[in-house]
């Protein structure tokens, strides 16, 4: 696998969680094997893959406190932010019953598949063994209509 640019990978994830200290780790990062990272209240889930002859780092950070934010560094430095789970839906003021309810069920329909392709690439671990209240917050943002009943 190429190697070029690994390093500018490298330092922008660094910069982006230097708060916490969190890092690639190494072994992960000479072996481009993906795999999740657990510190300071994050889940990680990280990929490595090759688009267009270039390497890139795709990863997944979850915090509580934070929206969840599905990223991409690739070697030559540049980033693109991918769809993520949305945190909240809105609907104008004067919506309906019917309006309000269609927009949310978008909104889980949409997070629903967001979650499932996340699992299927690797960037979210097995349901249930996310940080706890991760894994409430991907039920709460992804529950289907019959979990809503009663």
């Amino acid at each position: 696998m190429p190697g070029a640019g690994v390093d500018q990978i490298e330092r922008i994830f660094a910069q982006r969680f230097a708060p916490w200290r969190i890092r690639l780790p190494a072994a992960a990062i000479k072996s481009r094997q993906g795999g999740h990272i657990f510190e300071a209240g994050w889940h990680i889930g990280y990929v490595w893959g090759i688009e267009d002859g270039e390497e890139y780092l795709e990863y997944l950070s979850q915090h509580r406190m934070t929206d969840d934010s599905h990223e991409r560094i690739h070697a030559s430095g540049r980033t693109e932010t991918l769809p993520a789970p949305a945190s909240a839906y809105s609907y104008p003021s004067d919506a309906s019953r019917s309006e309000i309810a269609h927009a949310e069920q978008e909104y889980l329909v949409r997070n629903r598949q967001i979650y499932d392709e996340l699992r299927r690439i690797g960037l979210l671990p097995p349901e249930g063994e996310n940080i706890p209240l991760l894994d409430a917050n991907e039920y709460l943002r992804s529950r289907e209509e019959h979990d809503r009943a009663g």
